[in-house]
């Protein structure tokens, strides 16, 4: 199989073409019988400093949002509205970074 093929179609028939990878999806490691992560050896570190300055700006406009919305409620109590921004702004951050996420 020549690496053209495996770039266009993302997929693998035996083991000599795994030489040519260098992320294996999941599907495919349990194909060819490579069942644990760690035999490869390899492993990641992730700059976590730099994604939280990079999505910091993301991060700030989703609480602002989140914050200005529930204000606007009209509800009388500021502790419920309190409760419900802290309850409410880890759902959206949640569902904002989900895109992140996936890249993982």
């Amino acid at each position: 199989m020549d690496m053209d093929k495996i770039m266009r179609s993302n997929t693998i028939n035996n083991c000599e073409d795994v030489e040519y990878l260098i992320g294996i999806p999941a599907k495919y490691r349990l194909k060819l019988g490579i069942h644990e992560s760690g035999t490869t050896g390899i492993r990641v570190a992730r700059d976590t400093k730099y994604l939280f300055v990079k999505n910091l700006n993301t991060q700030l406009l989703t609480i602002f949002g989140t914050i200005i919305t529930i204000t606007q409620l009209p509800i009388e109590s500021p502790w419920i509205k309190g409760i419900l921004a802290a309850l409410s702004i880890p759902v959206v951050m949640n569902v904002v970074f989900s895109y992140e996420r996936a890249k993982i």
